[in-house]
């Protein structure tokens, strides 16, 4: 679908909305809230918000070069973890002792009170 059609269809439902919203002001006395499908726009018609080339990322979701838009989720970026080297290791294995220490200081001082 190039952009001439898809400009004349965007047209043809902006008029066929408008008459619709003219048509709903003259008979606004009685409210119906039955649809038969006339309002809708279809997905296929281009947004004119995306008018720029290439996939585009907004509000959590791709929009292709078409306007059309990508409804999966957009993935994080992986990253893999690096194993700790050896100071690391040694850091690691104290703030442990450290917190062992704690741990069992904090539960000999609750003991002894109770």
């Amino acid at each position: 679908m190039n952009n001439q059609n898809q400009a004349e269809i965007a047209a043809s439902l902006k008029s066929r909305i408008t008459e619709i919203a003219d048509s709903k002001d003259a008979a606004a006395s009685t409210p119906s809230h039955h649809s038969d499908g006339s309002e809708l726009i279809p997905a296929e018609v281009k947004n004119s918000d995306s008018e720029s080339s290439g996939d585009t990322i907004a509000n959590g979701y791709t929009v292709n070069d078409e306007g059309l838009v990508n409804a999966y989720a957009i993935e994080a970026d992986m990253y893999v973890a690096e194993s700790p080297n050896r100071d690391r290791q040694r850091r690691y294995l104290i703030q442990g002792a450290i917190a062992l220490v704690l741990v069992a200081v904090v539960t000999l001082i609750a003991f002894s009170v109770s």
